[in-house]
């Protein structure tokens, strides 16, 4: 299923671009595509003719964002025992893997 709800056609052939992505980059060129497109979007908003058109690109931008973030925790090392994660207790719930998309 797209990531983005209004342009299924990036998920043709049953895998979402993104998802080919995340697989073939290392975590270091992943996070700068997401970078790239997050900045991309910034940049061009102010150029947009029409509130929802620049809007839109807001939005783009903040769903950038937001996978750049999840990125980041990904590779941010698991808190010690004793720094919020008692051993032996559970560890915290999975974030919402819902469409980012708007």
């Amino acid at each position: 299923m797209s990531h983005d709800p209004n342009a299924a056609y990036y998920d043709a052939g049953g895998i979402e671009t993104l998802d080919i992505l995340r697989a073939k980059l290392t975590d270091e060129q992943y996070r700068g595509f997401l970078l790239g497109n997050n900045l991309k979007y910034l940049c061009r908003l102010n150029y947009k003719e029409g509130g929802a058109a620049a809007a839109r690109d807001a939005e783009k931008a903040a769903v950038y964002a937001g996978l750049l973030a999840a990125a980041l925790r990904e590779e941010a090392p698991s808190p010690l025992v004793g720094e919020g994660l008692d051993e032996g207790a559970d560890p915290p719930p999975a974030t919402n893997t819902a469409s980012p998309w708007p």
